[in-house]
């Protein structure tokens, strides 16, 4: 198991520093295209376009790591109202049958 776990934190250090060069080679990228004039409006319009699909992805990420909340919330209330004790209650009803209140049983 400890084998496992080692091979498998190597392989995201190495997920990692490919990234992290892929990103450092996409700034150079950037900047040699903004010194060219010839590209400065086409890469603005490129930057605005991956911050708007960044952002929309961020957004999905986010509402539906929600309704994941929500639903796993929904079925733990669902289990526990199965595993749960019931209450015994006695009810206090006036002279007409209506009821007023209910009394704990312990």
């Amino acid at each position: 198991m400890g084998l496992w776990g080692f091979f498998k934190l190597q392989d995201l250090a190495r997920i990692k520093i490919s990234l992290i060069a892929f990103s450092v080679i996409e700034i150079l990228v950037l900047i040699l295209y903004l010194i060219d004039r010839d590209h400065r409006k086409t890469i603005t319009r490129v930057v605005v376009f991956s911050m708007l699909t960044l952002g929309s992805g961020l957004v999905f990420m986010i509402v539906t790591f929600l309704l994941l909340v929500l639903i796993m919330l929904k079925i733990v209330i669902f289990i526990s109202s199965i595993f749960r004790e019931l209450e015994h209650r006695t009810a206090i009803v006036d002279l007409d049958g209506k009821v007023i209140g209910w009394l704990k049983r312990e």
